[in-house]
């Protein structure tokens, strides 16, 4: 089994189509997981934030088209839009990565900060709990923010994020940062 179906049509391209009925599309486990354990204890009345996730890892590969500087450029100047709307933002942190929430701070913005790079599980879920919607560009908080029934606006940055989107009916609220960066800038929150 393959977590998109973008990956099931990919494999079927290299290894042929004779062997359609033997590989699968099962999405994440950790997307039923979530859903099982956490979905009902994530209340709407409670959610205030919008959430922006960047990773720091692999930029060659997130910014193939556009350089990382153009692209936090682009994202800070949305943040200053949001805030200047009145939205609370916070920054969410899977893994460590900090160079964007840094970058912010370097331009004179301070945000709450959710550091979800710990195994305390309760913790991670508190924490999504206070989030309506989720900018990111990260499996895991697209899988995570699904599955809690937050919006996603998926920053894609390479095709598994893409594929999740297109598994999910999420393609409206996701960006091709390398190919249409400015259209973060025409979806509202």
């Amino acid at each position: 089994s393959l977590r998109h179906r973008g990956d099931v049509k990919e494999l079927l391209n290299v290894i042929g189509p004779e062997y359609k009925n033997k590989i699968i599309f099962q999405p994440c486990p950790t997307i039923e997981y979530i859903q099982n354990k956490w979905k009902s204890n994530n209340k709407k009345d409670k959610r205030i934030f919008t959430a922006i996730e960047v990773k720091d890892d692999r930029e060659w590969r997130r910014y193939y088209k556009i350089t990382k500087d153009k692209y936090y450029s682009k994202l800070l100047k949305w943040v200053q839009i949001k805030i200047k709307n009145g939205n609370e933002l916070c920054f969410l942190s899977h893994d460590g990565s900090m160079n964007f929430y840094n970058y912010l701070i370097e331009h004179g913005i301070k945000i709450k900060l959710f550091r979800c790079d710990t195994s305390n599980e309760k913790d991670i879920f508190e924490k999504y709990s206070k989030i309506h919607t989720i900018l990111c560009h990260a499996g895991h908080s697209q899988m995570f923010s699904y599955a809690l029934g937050i919006r996603v606006i998926s920053m894609i940055t390479h095709p598994k994020l893409l594929y999740f989107c297109e598994d999910f009916d999420l393609l409206e609220d996701s960006v091709n940062v390398n190919e249409d960066i400015d259209k973060i800038f025409n979806i509202e929150i």
